[in-house]
């Protein structure tokens, strides 16, 4: 027979998970879109799904508000952004159906081009990605202007058309003069990103802003989602973009043990081990003390697991403490 007192704790464990959860947010969102409009409607004046000031899209005409875009000789699609010290922001789009012989730009730039004029994005960090019908692949990224050019792999047998994850992480932690950038890439039958690029100190800070353009001919494709996120909040230990109850398993699993990059599994703070403060992290940005709006309330199976669970972490935390 089940005791008294260990009946208590557990329903008291689940009454607290049950108040964390009802202000789980995204973690450290500041934008997100998933071009859910209409193939007939423009995607300039559009608000992202998520949005930290109301900030909406600048768009050439070709870019469509379901995410489609045509031909258009540098068009771009740009929202406001501009880095601060301290941080570290990742910057994530997934394209596919890509066509025609030439490239899209992906990344971090400067200046937000009209509508009504040809004038440049000028890219600061950023991709470019050519996936071309005929199988020649030619994927590199680029500091400013086109310098500190490398190469990257196509991911092995990627087609023209499949859907392709490109990641850049910004890192701003050491200071003006000293960010540095780091590019990734994963396709659609991928479990990890690949790191098609290590750090690389930047050649010129001067960004103010985010996006995509198209170059040259006779090119057409579909951005799935477009996301920038920061690292002011943690919490979201699976990089969902849900603080939740898999991330507290995830962070309950790793506890002790020395994982991940850029925040994954749980290293919120990067100091090598998933620990106490990285579990006080997560249990903040349940409470809801996190960036975004958002909310998600998992499911009751998820809720007991971790009321379950937490009597094993305080009390390890009392055995270190000890």
């Amino acid at each position: 027979m089940t005791k008294p007192h260990r009946t208590r704790t557990v329903l008291a464990f689940a009454a607290m998970a049950m108040a964390l959860f009802a202000g789980a947010a995204n973690a450290g969102q500041i934008y997100f879109d998933d071009f859910s409009g209409n193939a007939t409607d423009d995607l300039h004046g559009t608000t992202p799904d998520v949005t930290t000031d109301g900030e909406t899209w600048i768009a050439r005409s070709t870019y469509k508000a379901d995410g489609s875009f045509t031909w258009e000789s540098y068009a771009a699609m740009t929202l406001a952004f501009t880095p601060v010290d301290g941080l570290v922001y990742t910057l994530d789009a997934k394209i596919e159906n890509l066509t025609g012989q030439h490239w899209v730009q992906f990344g971090f730039g400067k200046g937000q081009p009209s509508v009504s004029t040809d004038t440049n994005w000028s890219g600061r960090v950023w991709d470019l990605l050519r996936v071309a019908e005929d199988g020649s692949n030619s994927h590199a990224t680029f500091l400013k202007d086109f310098t500190g050019t490398a190469n990257w792999s196509d991911l092995g047998l990627l087609r023209y058309d499949e859907p392709l994850d490109a990641r850049i992480v910004l890192d701003t932690t050491g200071g003006t003069g000293n960010w540095l950038a780091t590019w990734y890439a994963k396709a659609d039958t991928d479990v990890d990103y690949t790191e098609v690029r290590a750090a690389t100190v930047l050649t010129d800070e001067d960004i103010d802003s985010i996006g995509f353009t198209v170059y040259n001919t006779t090119k057409t494709g579909q951005l799935v989602s477009f996301s920038l996120s920061d690292n002011t909040s943690g919490g979201d230990a699976n990089g969902d973009g849900i603080v939740d109850a898999a991330d507290y398993i995830l962070v309950k699993q790793n506890m002790g043990q020395a994982v991940g990059v850029i925040g994954e599994d749980g290293d919120f703070n990067r100091n090598g081990e998933v620990d106490w403060d990285d579990l006080q992290t997560l249990l903040g940005a349940m409470s809801g003390n996190s960036a975004g709006g958002s909310s998600q309330v998992p499911e009751p199976v998820s809720l007991l697991i971790m009321a379950a669970g937490l009597p094993v972490l305080l009390k390890r935390r009392r055995l270190v403490a000890a």
